[in-house]
């Protein structure tokens, strides 16, 4: 009976007058707070309690708005007013909410706890409780102000500093020192030192270390990786770091660049071994592609040609005519390889008079496989400039050497090498008006070839202008150049008494002028005749080819080869003249043949743009590298087929048959 009574009376309800009790009670505890206590309605902003505290500071502020009472300036509602913070989309409430404030009407510094509750008459009000922090703010104002003026004397020192913790990891750097690194401090903070350092001089930096923690302080040099991978030489003042307790927490060292001294002072030694070693490492890489490439093409065109010579060995005339581009085919392949190792071997200086036009185009076809797909070439050779007295073999050479600093400037993004060949006429008023500085040689009066190689590449740096014909001499990072590619290009023009002017800009790119003197000697010219073709019997009459080839040599014998064997032909020598061709009437073609390696576009992506058109389209990839789209990340498309070059007649006809006959 008595557990029955209990229940019931713990479910009766609170009366009004326990409930006022209980309000007036917490009101009180309020009043009594040593802080800024006030409950504002959440609706009209009416201040319906206030603390003695806050009447002791602001006034009697019960039945005016908050906003109006509390602040200064405000002609409604406070932008910074935290009600839409404390309850949820229902307007129920969410929980406390803590900020600090500087109150405009004291100005002094509060530390502020929101919180919606509800008032006794059922309504959500707004109670806030702030306690006055304004001497920690001032002592922290003051901590920062100090910090601020020993920070702005370290970051202003020309002199690098550089403070680890104990286990070696960066916890500060000043700007000087990141700038010595290539760097900015954010970059080097929470980086170990052994992130800005080469393996052998971790060992060095273990040992270091060692010594600091054992309390040791010393002058030291220590060489350093810059962010492009360049040596950094320093002299270091190391000292050890202590706790209050004694107890070593990490280093500081004050850094000064002595990079150019130890440059001069090992300057003879790394000129040797670039010599010895990058110059020969550098050519055999970038010549490596060039070689197999050309080498391809050419006995592709000596198995095309020797093939139809002995099919049509009875026929005189073209047993003669094939045989002579077989000859041609084997000279081209002899010349190509033996300027390539001419070049990686620095031979000797034999100047002949020569059209330099043509050898600026020969130039330009060895050019062209040496530099990744992401770099175009592009020119504009004025046939009627004339001949020029050099070696034909350094002066490729020299368009190498330009191309390869191109190619370092311009990286690993798209960009373009421009090739240009014009006949000038050097008088005072083209001196006044002409392209670039003079950087080697003088310009005399009368008429030059002027040849001008531009890139779109990063430019380059106005300091070091003056210095890039200079032997040794290397802006690149390491292993990646030898300091000879310029001072080759610089001494092959004096030697041919012409002249080098250059203009850069930073971040446009650079153009090498370069002045040859006009000669009246010419070259002899050698042409060789044409023939006349006899009907062949066709084997594929309504069959039309699409035959893409940048090579002159190649492209004849695969026509040959191919109107040979019935089928109509239709030539272009790139990506961007055959898409035009075949943009006018793609059903007029029924196969396309395509060489994979060209100028502008290559082989798969002129195929991916005519499958758009003729997915059903059957097209031959022809390729020195195995599979044609092994130097893309792009798909070939499904009805293409492989072809690796060389092949022969035979090789080609069974593939197209296949096409046809599938």
């Amino acid at each position: 009976m008595s557990m029955i009574k209990s229940n019931i009376a713990m479910t009766l309800p609170v009366s009004p007058e326990d409930i006022m009790q209980s309000h007036n009670r917490q009101l009180t505890v309020l009043n009594e707070l040593e802080a800024i206590v006030y409950i504002a309605d959440m609706e009209t902003y009416e201040v319906i309690f206030a603390n003695a505290y806050l009447k002791g500071v602001l006034g009697d502020v019960i039945g005016k708005t908050c906003w109006e009472s509390l602040q200064v300036g405000q002609a409604g509602p406070c932008d910074f007013c935290t009600n839409a913070k404390l309850t949820d989309k229902s307007g129920n409430p969410v929980g406390v909410y803590e900020w600090e404030f500087q109150n405009t009407k004291v100005g002094r510094w509060y530390h502020i706890r929101d919180k919606a509750i509800e008032w006794v008459d059922g309504r959500i009000v707004r109670l806030e409780i702030a306690t006055d922090i304004t001497k920690r703010k001032l002592a922290e104002e003051a901590l920062a102000n100090s910090e601020k003026k020993y920070r702005q004397l370290v970051e202003n020192l020309m002199e690098g500093i550089w403070v680890t913790d104990k286990d070696g990891f960066t916890s500060f750097v000043n700007p000087s020192m990141a700038r010595l690194l290539g760097y900015s401090p954010g970059e080097m903070i929470g980086k170990h030192i052994f992130s800005f350092m080469d393996e052998h001089a971790k060992t060095s930096a273990m040992q270091n270390m060692e010594r600091r923690k054992q309390g040791i302080s010393e002058q030291h040099d220590f060489e350093f990786l810059h962010k492009d991978g360049s040596p950094v030489y320093t002299a270091m003042q190391s000292s050890p770091i202590y706790d209050e307790a004694g107890n070593y927490t990490g280093s500081h060292s004050g850094v000064i660049n002595i990079t150019r001294r130890k440059l001069a002072e090992g300057q003879l030694k790394q000129a040797e071994e670039n010599v010895r070693h990058l110059s020969k490492i550098e050519a055999i890489g970038s010549l490596a592609a060039g070689i197999a490439h050309e080498f391809n093409n050419t006995l592709h065109a000596v198995i095309g040609y020797a093939t139809l010579a002995r099919e049509r060995s009875r026929d005189d005339d073209r047993l003669v005519h094939y045989m002579d581009n077989t000859l041609k085919a084997c000279k081209r392949g002899q010349d190509v390889i033996s300027s390539l190792l001419t070049f990686s071997m620095k031979g000797p200086y034999s100047p002949i008079a020569i059209d330099a036009a043509k050898l600026v185009t020969q130039s330009i076809a060895v050019l062209r496989p040496l530099l990744p797909s992401t770099i175009d070439i592009t020119s504009d050779i004025d046939r009627d400039t004339g001949s020029i007295l050099t070696d034909p073999t350094m002066f490729t050479q020299v368009m190498a050497n330009i191309a390869s600093n191109a190619e370092h400037a311009i990286g690993p993004k798209i960009g373009c090498i421009s090739i240009n060949l014009a006949s000038v006429n050097v008088d005072p008023d083209y001196l006044g008006s002409m392209p670039g500085k003079i950087k080697i040689g003088k310009l005399d009066a009368g008429r030059y070839a002027l040849l001008t190689i531009a890139d779109t590449g990063c430019g380059i740096a106005p300091e070091v202008m003056d210095k890039i014909f200079e032997p040794f001499i290397s802006y690149k990072p390491r292993d990646q150049g030898t300091g000879l590619g310029l001072a080759v290009v610089g001494g092959l023009v004096l030697r041919a008494d012409g002249a080098i002017a250059i203009e850069s800009r930073l971040g446009i790119g650079s153009a090498f002028y370069l002045y040859f003197p006009a000669t009246q000697l010419y070259e002899a010219q050698h042409s060789t005749t044409g023939f006349e073709q006899k009907d062949v019997e066709p084997k594929h009459k309504s069959k039309c080819v699409l035959l893409v080839d940048d090579d002159a040599l190649v492209l004849a014998v695969m026509e040959e080869i191919l109107t040979g064997s019935g089928l109509t032909v239709v030539t272009a020598v790139n990506g961007e003249e055959a898409l035009d061709i075949f943009y006018r009437n793609p059903a007029r073609f029924d196969i396309a043949i395509i060489d994979q390696v060209m100028p502008k576009m290559t082989g798969t992506v002129l195929a991916q743009k005519m499958g758009e058109k003729r997915p059903d389209m059957p097209m031959i990839l022809c390729t020195g590298y195995g599979k044609a789209s092994d130097h893309e990340n792009q798909d070939e498309p499904e009805t293409s087929h492989t072809l690796k070059k060389p092949f022969g007649p035979e090789e080609l006809m069974k593939i197209i048959n296949g096409c046809f006959s599938g």
